[in-house]
């Protein structure tokens, strides 16, 4: 795999960040949940601050965050259902009946991990 520069490396954590806060911001997220999705004790106030923050650890997590937006909006066609669903009661055992917005902010990657994994099954 080809090493990125400095710059292209700068260009792909200001991308990474500005596309999870478009993701949040169409899933509703509070500030204290998009802090603990990412694991960070503060979030961006500008795309500058957005790219210190994000080293290997928090990249992977807005991959994850990534990967489940794309599989919710390729289960449901409706963008509100797929946008909505992380909020909803889920009787599938790995949420437990719960909304699949508390293991996202549990702190945990391998919860992320575990809610896209579950996704990607349902795609078949």
């Amino acid at each position: 795999m080809p090493q990125l520069s400095v710059g292209q490396t700068e260009d792909v954590k200001g991308a990474a960040i500005r596309t999870f806060m478009r993701i949040s911001q169409a899933w509703r997220l509070s500030d204290n949940e998009r802090l603990q999705i990412l694991a960070v004790p503060d979030l961006p106030r500008s795309d500058e601050d957005g790219e210190g923050m994000v080293d290997d650890s928090v990249l992977a997590r807005i991959g994850y965050i990534l990967s489940i937006y794309r599989a919710l909006h390729t289960l449901f066609p409706d963008a509100a259902q797929a946008d909505t669903w992380i909020h909803r009661a889920n009787s599938a055992p790995l949420f437990g009946g719960e909304p699949a917005i508390r293991l996202l902010c549990s702190g945990d990657a391998g919860s992320l991990e575990a809610v896209r994994d579950y996704l990607e099954l349902q795609l078949g």
